[in-house]
């Protein structure tokens, strides 16, 4: 709770001393929507760092240009997340009163990770892939490790000396 603290007031210095540095790529309910489903389906088992970084490392692919400028295009981009290889209109109903809690928490860590993303804060040093630490994907010898948060690997791409 005390990072959520410390992002609210973040976000509140930026509204206070000046705009948001980046383009809101999150301004329709749909894209949020996108967002959520995401990060229900990639860490609703995880710790609420690892919720973020998984809420972040998705808006980072929107913001590059190697992936669409679209969260929900992001989201359900061919054979980039295994959750939508079948399921292109997928909706989230939790099933009981613990899925609704952890869908309440998503929802909330989603919203922090927007408000941080609006004023260009990136935890997760522009992390644009990830994978669980049950596989071992090739494509992941072409990047940059930068974290490790419970069952995730997040990667960057590699800088060219």
């Amino acid at each position: 709770m005390i990072n959520m603290f410390i992002a609210f007031h973040i976000y509140l210095g930026s509204i206070l001393h000046g705009p948001p540095i980046k383009e809101d790529i999150v301004s329709q309910q749909k894209q949020f929507d996108c967002l959520i489903a995401n990060v229900w389906n990639e860490s609703r088992g995880e710790t609420e760092k690892g919720m973020l970084f998984v809420a972040k490392t998705t808006l980072n692919r929107a913001h590059s240009e190697r992936f669409p400028h679209d969260i929900c295009k992001v989201v359900f981009q061919k054979s980039q997340f295994s959750w939508t290889n079948n399921k292109k209109n997928v909706k989230i109903k939790p099933k009981n009163v613990i899925e609704e809690k952890t869908f309440k928490k998503i929802v909330l860590l989603s919203s922090v990770a927007v408000l941080l993303d609006k004023v260009g804060y990136d935890f997760t040093d522009n992390s644009k892939y990830y994978h669980t630490l049950k596989v071992k994907p090739v494509w992941r010898k072409k990047l940059k490790k930068t974290y490790v948060v419970g069952n995730h690997v997040f990667y960057t791409k590699m800088e060219k000396a």
